[in-house]
């Protein structure tokens, strides 16, 4: 009788710890890219909860006819206040942006007031963030005209 040797299928041990290895040598380089892409992202979500936060002070200083003050403390919490009746806004109630490594506002307040027609004296604020990005830190630059209007600067 002649005995066939059955072949089995799958992989060998050495082909199976050659694909682990590979896996685990792309996971270290995509690792640092993947960190970055996090502290970016986080920067951006501070950036665009910070004008939307100013847009609303504007918005409600204009339809309420009253000026609204939006504040920065220490902490990073944003409030918005109604200056006629000292009424915080609903939103935004100790509303604190997300950990950044810095916060800065041009004219070295903490405040910005906007007019009952939505105007403001004007600002600039400077979020910069952990991100690193060829020894640079990542920051972005949200201007307040003096029309009230806020945008993020290119």
């Amino acid at each position: 009788m002649n005995r066939r040797r059955r072949q089995e299928g799958g992989f060998s041990l050495a082909e199976s710890l050659v694909a682990v290895a590979i896996i685990g040598i792309a996971a270290m380089v995509a690792a640092p890219n993947l960190q970055y892409s996090i502290k970016v992202s986080r920067l951006n979500s501070a950036t665009i909860q910070l004008l939307g936060a100013l847009r609303e002070a504007r918005v409600s200083a204009a339809s309420m006819q009253d000026q609204h003050m939006l504040a920065l403390d220490t902490n990073k919490r944003i409030t918005v206040t109604n200056l006629a009746d000292g009424t915080t806004l609903k939103g935004h109630r100790n509303e604190a942006l997300p950990p950044l490594y810095s916060l800065v506002q041009a004219s070295g307040g903490s405040s910005i007031l906007f007019l009952q027609d939505g105007s403001s004296a004007g600002d600039t604020y400077t979020l910069t963030g952990d991100a690193m990005n060829g020894g640079t830190r990542q920051t972005r630059v949200i201007t307040v005209y003096r029309s009230g209007l806020s945008r993020i600067m290119p």
